[in-house]
Parts: C-alpha cells; structure tokens; sequence
C-alpha cells in the first residue's frame, strides 16, 4: 500500500485552498436559495445545487493532488502504477520500486529519485527538470519528449532508453550508463556533462556536441559523423571505430584520445590532431602503435 507522511504533505497553503474552495460553492447556493425565495421558483436552487456537487468535487480533487506534493515515499513499491499527469512535485522516492510504472506527463520538477528502479518506465512528457536521478535504473525507460533540463543523472542506468526529443540541457551525466541509447541525435544536449560517461554504440550523428564535456568519455563504436565537436573536451576519450566522417573536431582538445584506425578522418586531419595530443592506432611514436615487449627468455 502507498504509504504518505502526512507530516510532509498535508501543506497548509493545500489547506488553505480547500476551505476557500468549500466557502465559493456555499455562495453558490446562498446566491440560490435568495433567488429562489425572490422569485418563487426552485430553478435556481436546483442548479446551484448540482454545480456545487461538481465544484466540491473539483476541490476534493485538487487538495489531494496536493497530498503527493512533497510526499515521503522512499523504498515505496509502485510498479507497474498508473499515476499519469500526477504531481510529483519534490517527492522523496529514494530507492522507490517504479519499474514499469506510468507517470506519462508527471510533473516530477526537484523529485528525489535517487537510486530508484525505473526499469521500463513510462516517463514520456514527464517533467524531471532539476529532479535527482543519481545511480537510477533507466534502462529501457521511455522519456521521450521529458525534460530533463538540470537533472542530476550522474552514474544513473539509461542503457536501451528513448532520449527521442528529451531535453538534456545543463543535464549531469556523468559516470552515466547510455550504451544503446535510442533517438539521442534527436534530443538537446546542450550543456550537457558527459564525462565518463558510457556512450559505445550510440547514434550521435549530426548532434551539436559542441563545447561538450566529452573527457574520458568512452564512445567506442559509436556514430559520430557529421558530429560538430568544435572546442569539445576529448581528453583521454577512447574514440576507437567510431565513425568521425564529417564531424567537426576543430579547437577540440584531443590530448591523451584514442582514436585507434581513424574512421572517417583524413590523412591530414589526422596529422593535425596528433600533433595535439591524439593518439591513432597506426601512428609511429605513439603508445597503441609500439610493440608489446617479449619477456626475456621467450623467442
């Protein structure tokens, strides 16, 4: 059962609200009966009266969306819930069970997610702007269209997730688990920290990756053609067959970078970026290129 620290959640200001909303619909029907009596027909009480039940209820709806505003539901078991567009505002569901769980438009704006299983979830649309969603589990998750602007997704689990459309920006990822990602071209990674992240295989042709924090980020296999990584951190990156054809790597700094074969990268672009510390494969002098030394007495 959902269990709520009333402490927490029952707000004053919700309080407040509900009363206000109980004193507007006894108007109504003090408005009604007066006209009633004036005029001799119970039409007006009538209506009044069927307009107060609705808007009582419209009262009662909204005090209890405010209940789960700041609500204390850490270790809480919800998976596979169907809290759609709920307010989620602030909670704490700190190592919370919400896999599979669909909170699909959920205002979830400063949440505390920390550790929590969201495997498989339904997040589409949900707004995670500024929520804490460190070491979470969002494997498979669905936040396609989410705001994630600010969020803290340092180490969090988004392997095989859809980012189609999320908006990443100023978003912490680093240390994050993003092999496979689905549809991350298409999200905005502006402001975006990526370092050390995990990035092998993903789809990052044509993102502005520009200015990215991309240190010691392994994108190894990954697509990055047409990429624009002008003034990218690189440092210590392994970037080994990852396909660079047409990306932009100017005023990137490469220093320690593994760029192995160079796929997709000219003879002279390639030149050019070792002399800035890149390191390829195939380069004489540099680290990947020199011969493992035979232990003596082995021929």
């Amino acid at each position: 059962m959902l269990q709520v620290n009333h402490r927490e959640t029952v707000s004053h200001s919700g309080f407040i609200l509900l009363i206000k909303q109980l004193v507007v619909s006894g108007l109504f029907l003090t408005c009604a009966l007066f006209l009633a009596l004036t005029t001799g027909h119970s039409y007006p009480l009538s209506f009044a009266f069927v307009l107060s039940i609705i808007y009582v209820a419209w009262a009662q709806y909204r005090y209890k969306a405010t209940l789960l505003r700041r609500a204390e539901l850490r270790n809480s078991d919800l998976s596979k819930k169907d809290l759609r567009n709920a307010d989620l505002g602030s909670v704490n569901l700190i190592k919370a069970n919400l896999s599979e769980i669909n909170l699909c438009g959920a205002n979830l704006c400063g949440a505390n997610l920390r550790s929590a299983n969201l495997c498989m979830a339904n997040l589409s649309e949900a707004n995670l702007c500024m929520a804490n969603l460190s070491m979470a589990n969002l494997s498979m998750a669905n936040l396609s269209m989410a705001n994630l602007c600010m969020a803290n997704l340092c180490r969090a689990n988004l392997s095989m997730a859809n980012l189609d459309g999320a908006d990443l920006q100023s978003a912490d990822l680093s240390d994050a688990n993003l092999t496979f990602v689905n549809n991350l071209n298409n999200a905005n990674l502006s402001g975006v920290n990526l370092h050390s992240a995990r990035l092998g295989g993903v789809n990052l042709s044509g993102v502005n990756l520009s200015g990215i924090n991309l240190s010691n980020t392994h994108l190894r296999s990954a697509n990055l053609s047409g990429a624009n990584l002008r003034s990218a951190n690189l440092c210590r990156a392994n970037l080994n067959l990852a396909d660079l054809s047409g990306a932009d790597l100017s005023e990137s700094t490469v220093i320690g970078a593994r760029f192995g074969i160079g796929i997709g990268i000219s003879e002279i672009e390639k030149q050019a970026l070792i002399k800035r510390g890149a390191i390829f494969e195939d380069a004489p002098g540099t680290r990947e290129s020199m011969p493992t030394p035979v232990p003596s007495g082995r021929r």
